[in-house]
């Protein structure tokens, strides 16, 4: 899965930049063999630009276009059934105490904990570009509507609020359902913790061993977003500070 992901990273880029230099360089050879010196370096800067921005244009929208799918298919699917879990916990919860209940509290913890290291696993390429480029893209759109105002047409400004309202919506839906979970496992060991009898002293060890899932947001070791309570007050925090520095340094 993760060489798939990074070939769909990388594929679409690249392809385009060897079609895009296959069209164009027969098209330098005759420019430079026809024109002038000064036409030629005139039209040869125009042609790079134009190729960069086609380049970014095609390879960002493809990238954008293929991965949201992959996004909510990976968040919907992998915590949905961690709310699942999470209302099965506190089903079993409900039962009246008996030794066999930690049992299948425990087990089923540690059922989910490998769940959640398979899905960081295959799925944390997903989340630093959702995330990290979430943050860029934001900030981007914040910083359009507010200093682009003079320099836009009328009928294209409406594209930027519309743009970063957008991707806020998709990261405030997305880091709901990582809170939720999180914060439910979280509450949830602490009512178990508390029910524990006290006579029952390895029972009372083992439950206190047991950790929260500590869902976290990154690529390789590096964690952008340590979930908790906060995380979406923190998420908008390092937006908004972007922005604001985005703005004063490069004001229009």
């Amino acid at each position: 899965m993760i060489i798939t992901v990074r070939s769909f990273i990388f594929g679409i880029p690249i392809a385009g930049i060897f079609s895009a230099s296959y069209g164009l360089t027969p098209t330098f050879f005759v420019a430079r063999k026809y024109l002038p010196p000064h036409l030629y370096s005139t039209f040869f800067c125009k042609a790079v630009i134009f190729l960069t921005a086609q380049i970014l244009t095609i390879s960002t929208g493809a990238e954008i276009s293929r991965m949201l799918p992959l996004f909510f298919l990976c968040y919907g699917l992998v915590f949905q059934a961690l709310r699942n879990f999470v209302s099965f916990l506190n089903t079993v919860y409900q039962l009246n105490f008996f030794p066999s209940k930690f049992a299948l509290i425990s087990e089923s913890y540690s059922q989910l904990q490998i769940l959640i290291n398979v899905r960081f696993a295959i799925s944390r390429s997903h989340d630093y570009f959702l995330y990290a480029v979430g943050i860029w893209l934001s900030v981007l759109a914040n910083y359009s509507t507010l200093v682009a105002y003079p320099i836009i047409p009328g009928d294209m400004y409406p594209v930027f609020p519309a743009a970063a309202v957008l991707i806020l919506m998709i990261i405030q839906v997305l880091l709901q359902a990582v809170v939720q979970v999180e914060v439910g496992i979280e509450d949830f060991l602490k009512k178990l913790k508390d029910s524990v009898p006290p006579r029952e002293r390895l029972m009372k060890r083992k439950v206190a061993a047991l950790h929260p899932l500590r869902l976290r947001i990154g690529i390789n070791n590096f964690n952008l977003v340590q979930v908790g309570r906060n995380t979406a007050r923190e998420y908008y925090e390092i937006i908004w500070n972007m922005t604001v520095n985005a703005v004063l340094a490069f004001p229009i």
